[in-house]
Formats: C-alpha cells, structure tokens, sequence
C-alpha cells in the first residue's frame, strides 16, 4: 500500500495539482486507494460480497445442470432451471457406405446433422453407446454459438456376444460399468480410451457435462436375457446403494439394473462432484402390460418395472 501511495503522490498529475497549490494530503490519498481497492473487491465477488453463483447444485453440494419432476426436465439456464419439453432424435454411429464398426462419421458431419436437427426444433439428440472423439467435439461446438442448444442422452451398451452366450446380466455386468465410467471421464474432457475393435476410441478433451441431460442404461432386454437372469439369481433381488435402491417387489433383473445405476452415478459423484437423471432401456413387450396380439407369447413372459427402482435422498436429480 505504501509503495502505492508513494507512486501517486509523486505522479506527474498530482504534482501539477500541487503547482497550482490544490492541496493533496497522503492520508486522504491513502483513504482514496482503500476506497477504490474495496470498490474493486466488491464488484469482483459481486454486491453481497459472496462469489456470484455460475454452477446449479443440489442441496448436497453436487453440480447438477438437469433435474426431472414428476413430468418435465428442468435445465439449468443462466440463473435458474427452466422446464424443458423434449423433442430428440435418435443417432447411431454408422454411416452409409461404411461397416458399422468402421465408426467413420467425422466431426463435420456432425456439424451439419446438429444444425439440422436445430433447423427441426429439437432439443435433444439419443445416442445408444460410446462415440468417437468427433461426436463429442462437435456438439461442444455447435452449443458454443447455437441460439438453442442440443442437449444429450447418453446411453449404455450391453456386450450383446456375451449375453447370446450366457444370458446372464452379472456377465456382462464390469465391462459396462467400466464403459460407463469411461463414458463419465468422457464427459468431462478427461477420457483417453485405447483402440478395441468395434469400439470407440481417441483422445476426449472437450467437457460437455453440462450438455448431458440422462443416462439411458442398458439394451432392449428380451425375455430369455431378463428371465435366464431371475433364474441364476433369484436371491438376488434387494440392492440399496448410496443413491438407488430397490422396492420389495423388484426382481433380480432390476436389482441389478438398480446397482449398476448407483455405481455410475456414485463414480461421476466421487470423481466429479456432479450428478445428472438417469434411466434403463427396455424391450418393448418387458412393460407391465399383457399384449394380446402378441404372436409369440414369449415376447410376453417377462417385466422390467422401473418403479422398483427408487432414488434416495443423496440424489436429487431423479429418475425418468
């Protein structure tokens, strides 16, 4: 501070004040500086002195950019979550004259489809697994500039070879956990993933987190995967974890559709302090409805409840 008011008082301003004998005193010099270094304080941290709020949490502490209700999503805007109505397109990761394990679509591609799918008035864009680097790139892009912004729903794949062998979810219950775990460190920039054939792979260093809005965990699940899975674990039907737990009528199945749940999310929480809505794919005849007309009643032998399914107080971003 010294050093400070030495510089004014002898600048060259406040020395031809002092030739045209307009008195400036050090003390009042000094009473100035602290004035307008509190000034300055006070327009850094914002007029009640605390840090202005830029991230959304929940009571917990945790960052969450998407909550679900009882029928909407609310996404954080700016200074407070707005509802959002959802109008999404599905997205695969092929491209026509390319095998689909050629993963050959390039971030410009995506480029054009995201603008396309804005042109459309959608809002929201599924993907069913890992995509490459350029997927996540170019979404970063296009929600830097776009007066509407694409948000995501990022789904979970299940090794469908490993399930036609066994039929047992716990088989393939590590590589997705471990997938999804990638999938978190993916969406905070902070992901680099090995070549594997038929999988997504490269350097991921663009943090799109607050773009995605819901898991979606998991494959249509027929009814010989789901019922093969009841029957090798039919003691297995509770699981209460820090953030799901399930209801005394859940099945083995949703058991375990519950405990993958809460590790992804408690992996994203412990790693990222963040958390975001989730959800499980299901096989269009596993809901809780009889079908009729349905030819092959083995369609009809199975049902995955989500209801069994519960979030506890840690979790505030809901399920869906």
């Amino acid at each position: 501070m010294r050093r400070i008011i030495d510089w004014l008082y002898n600048s060259d301003l406040l020395c031809h004040l002092r030739m045209y004998q307009i008195p400036v005193h050090r003390r009042k010099l000094r009473l100035s500086c602290i004035t307008v270094l509190l000034s300055a304080a006070l327009c850094l941290t914002g007029c009640g002195g605390a840090a202005e709020e830029k991230t959304p949490s929940v009571s917990s502490g945790a960052a969450c950019f998407a909550r679900v209700d009882n029928r909407y999503f609310n996404i954080w805007q700016d200074s407070g979550y707005e509802q959002l109505y959802i109008k999404g397109v599905n997205l695969g990761s092929g491209m026509p004259g390319h095998f689909p394990g050629e993963l050959a679509i390039s971030r410009q591609d995506y480029l054009n489809w995201f603008r396309q799918i804005g042109d459309m008035n959608c809002n929201a864009i599924r993907v069913y697994t890992t995509m490459m680097p350029e997927f996540y790139e170019a979404l970063y892009e296009y929600n830097q500039t776009a007066e509407k912004k694409l948000y995501l729903f990022q789904g979970v794949w299940y090794n469908e070879e490993q399930i036609l062998e066994t039929e047992d979810a716990y088989d393939i219950y590590d590589e997705a956990l471990q997938d999804a775990c990638n999938l978190v460190d993916i969406f905070h920039g902070n992901a680099s993933l090995a070549q594997q054939p038929g999988k997504a792979y490269g350097e991921y260093r663009h943090d799109i987190s607050e773009y995605v809005i819901g898991w979606i965990i998991g494959i249509e699940s027929d009814a010989a995967f789901v019922g093969t899975t009841n029957e090798k674990h039919a003691d297995e039907t509770r699981y209460a974890g820090e953030y799901l737990f399930t209801t005394e009528e859940a099945s083995p199945y949703e058991a375990f559709m519950c405990r993958l749940g809460d590790e992804i999310l408690g992996y994203e929480m412990e790693h990222y302090n963040m958390q975001r809505p989730v959800s499980w794919s299901n096989w269009p005849t596993a809901d809780m409805l009889t079908h009729e007309n349905e030819p092959d009643k083995g369609e009809d032998a199975v049902t995955i409840n989500v209801e069994h399914i519960r979030a506890t107080d840690a979790f505030e971003a809901g399920i869906y």
